[in-house]
């Protein structure tokens, strides 16, 4: 659907991929210089609203940022168990579980005020397919 929109648009130069790590649902667009992400549906919807070519104004209600922390990821697609009895600016270590395109990573270690478990997971390739490996690794940290 996504792409006979970009097509009904004679947007050419655009393409669109639903990247593994990026929350379920979601898919980012881009022309090789500039990218956007957001859920497919709004995207889709926003696109089939839009009668002109100028694709990328219809698109700059959606982020140009890879969502990697726990702010920016969808909340509805995000759990988060605190392991330690800390307050937040302790920076506790803390059990992620997140929804992605290829289905549910965990990632697991300090987070709070100062350091975000997540981003820190995206950061270092750290997420993991079970909830054991992510724990394993933290203690190893």
């Amino acid at each position: 659907m996504i792409q006979e929109e970009l097509d009904r648009l004679n947007a050419k130069s655009i393409t669109f991929e639903g990247l593994d790590t990026l929350p379920e649902g979601w898919i980012k667009i881009s022309n090789g210089t500039q990218s956007v992400f957001g859920p497919e549906k709004e995207i889709l919807s926003v696109l089939q609203k839009h009668d002109s070519g100028l694709v990328w104004d219809a698109l700059s209600c959606f982020s140009n940022l890879f969502p990697v922390s726990s702010n920016e990821w969808p909340a509805d697609l995000l759990t988060i168990e605190q392991l330690e009895t800390f307050f937040p600016n302790d920076d506790p270590v803390t059990l992620i579980e997140v929804k992605t395109n290829s289905g549910t990573k965990w990632a697991c270690g300090p987070h709070g005020v100062s350091f975000c478990a997540l981003r820190e997971a995206f950061r270092n390739d750290r997420l993991f397919t079970t909830l054991d490996d992510a724990v394993i690794a933290a203690a190893r940290a």
